[in-house]
């Protein structure tokens, strides 16, 4: 008898301890009120995350062209693009360039054999 009620004391304490063992190597951790997050180390030093918060205040605009607008919007998309009318021809009043190369309309074989792999199954 005496040794189940030290057993049954012993499978207690298991069974409470046992969930914070289990996520000891995870990423995030509560202590008290504050959130502590143990990520891979990192490359860069604090005063560099800074300084690119600080230019990303600044200047809020994504790598590919989404800026942040906060609130419910959030992200908005790139400016799209717009044309004016001038001295009776249509031209580009937006600051997108348009130089880039143009999309071909014909494929080469490799890219049709490929499409052929995807889509028809071999």
């Amino acid at each position: 008898m005496y040794s189940r009620r030290h057993f049954a004391k012993f499978a207690a304490a298991f069974a409470l301890t046992a969930p914070i063992a289990a996520f000891a190597n995870q990423p995030v951790h509560f202590v008290g009120d504050v959130t502590v997050f143990h990520d891979a180390p990192a490359a860069k030093t604090r005063a560099q995350v800074t300084q690119e918060l600080e230019a990303f205040r600044e200047n809020p605009v994504a790598a590919d062209g989404y800026r942040w607008v906060g609130g419910e919007r959030g992200w908005a998309p790139p400016a799209a693009h717009s044309y004016d009318i001038a001295a009776g021809r249509i031209v580009h009043s937006d600051r997108i360039p348009h130089n880039g190369a143009k999309p071909s309309r014909s494929s080469t074989d490799v890219e049709k054999q490929r499409a052929q792999e995807i889509y028809r199954g071999g």
